[in-house]
């Protein structure tokens, strides 16, 4: 149900609170213990289905392998600002919800694919 949302700062809502289910907390220590997994993690394949417009012809893309590689670029510009990236990823939660979806949508678009890898783990984890 959270990626079906077609307005980011309710994604990012809907999949925050996968992250908080599988503890019964606010998410931040499954995130916390998951960070390294990350890079390893197997999420399976998910082909794009190619537009089949002469003008915009396109080969599948491997969607879980872009998510994964921007996801980890995320990681790394977090981590090299000395950002805790638990508590990066909760304050912009509380940002959505304490200031009516504030000034956070930069910040949601570019840690959406991590928060989406994430959320999966949380899923099939459970």
């Amino acid at each position: 149900m959270a990626i079906r949302h077609v307005d980011l700062l309710a994604e990012y809502m809907g999949l925050y609170r996968v992250l908080e289910a599988p503890r019964g907390s606010n998410g931040m220590d499954f995130i916390t213990d998951h960070l390294n997994a990350l890079e390893g993690y197997d999420f399976g394949k998910l082909m794009t289905v190619p537009v089949f417009l002469p003008e915009h012809a396109e080969e599948p893309v491997e969607t879980f392998s872009v998510l994964k590689e921007r996801a980890l670029g995320r990681v790394e510009a977090l981590t090299t600002a000395g950002i805790d990236i638990a508590r990066h990823l909760y304050a912009i939660k509380q940002d959505l919800i304490l200031n009516d979806f504030g000034n956070a949508v930069d910040a949601v678009a570019a840690d959406l694919p991590l928060l989406k890898l994430r959320a999966r783990m949380a899923v099939e984890q459970r």
